[in-house]
């Protein structure tokens, strides 16, 4: 199952997306990510399966939340 990381400004999103994904049904793990630290600031992010990336990431915009980036779980770009 393939994964992939929606990438947030800091951990106080990333804990907010997670609770947002998880109330709607969506499977959604925070991961502190070295390599995103260093492109983005923050290393922060949340893990889906790479099948609903797209829309967890239109969900937690919804509410508020920025998306930086969405990557492959290895963190290389998509």
């Amino acid at each position: 199952m393939e994964k992939s990381i929606i990438v947030v400004k800091s951990i106080t999103y990333a804990m907010r997306a997670q609770q947002i994904l998880n109330n709607l049904g969506i499977s959604a793990y925070i991961e502190r990510d070295i390599g995103a630290a260093s492109k983005y600031g923050c290393g922060y992010s949340v893990r889906v399966k790479t099948s609903e990336a797209q829309r967890a990431a239109e969900i937690i915009k919804a509410y508020g939340i920025r998306v930086v980036d969405i990557l492959p779980a290895g963190g290389a770009p998509a």
